[in-house]
């Protein structure tokens, strides 16, 4: 779903954001809201505390940060990192698509949140961290229903093992930003590019 347009941005700083991640769900999100930017991903040893997925998410956004802004001292530049975390645990990745249909079928009837942790900073400017959880309930979600998801999304490369525009059938509500649980809180990054006055920044 695009913005509506109120929220997109009029764009009038001399350079584009840098972007670190190489997320295409992020990456639309900044698109839709007129924002330009150029993609430099870090290469930095992420940390997991399985109980703690605000730290996890707000420690890897900052790590991210810290290694782009040796490289871009003098750019706009913002980071993400995202954590599910249900039933206790935090949730990366599935290994292979065995451990995506078992994810898949835990989530069955049950609620799970979604914490976006991001670090924004104009050129030359300190950083500003923002954390952003959203939660959504699921429906019953079958081995059947997870297998034949999974075949045809292929989303074993997502952390929870699926993406929300595509599994949507199965989640019956949510709560908080719905683009959170896409990628990024798309209402929290155009506050924080809507409250800059530098660069020719529209007031």
């Amino acid at each position: 779903m695009r913005p509506n347009d109120s929220t997109v941005i009029s764009w009038q700083a001399e350079e584009p954001v840098v972007l670190g991640t190489a997320s295409a769900r992020r990456h639309r999100v900044l698109r839709d809201l007129g924002i330009p930017f150029e993609v430099a991903t870090a290469d930095v040893e992420e940390m997991l505390d399985p109980q703690d997925p605000v730290r996890t998410a707000a420690t890897n956004a900052r790590r991210k940060f810290d290694a782009l802004r040796v490289r871009y001292p003098d750019r706009w530049l913002l980071t993400a990192d995202t954590v599910v975390f249900e039933s206790g645990r935090c949730l990366g990745k599935p290994a292979d698509v065995e451990e995506g249909v078992r994810m898949l079928v835990s989530y069955s009837e049950s609620v799970q949140l979604v914490v976006t942790a991001m670090v924004f900073a104009e050129p030359g400017g300190e950083p500003e961290p923002r954390e952003v959880v959203s939660s959504l309930r699921f429906g019953r979600v079958t081995e059947a229903d997870a297998r034949a998801y999974l075949a045809a999304y292929g989303t074993t490369d997502r952390a929870g093992a699926y993406d929300l525009e595509s599994f949507h059938d199965h989640v019956e509500r949510i709560a908080g930003s719905a683009t959170n649980i896409r990628g990024i809180p798309e209402e929290t990054v155009a506050d924080w590019f809507r409250g800059k006055r530098c660069h020719g920044w529209p007031r």
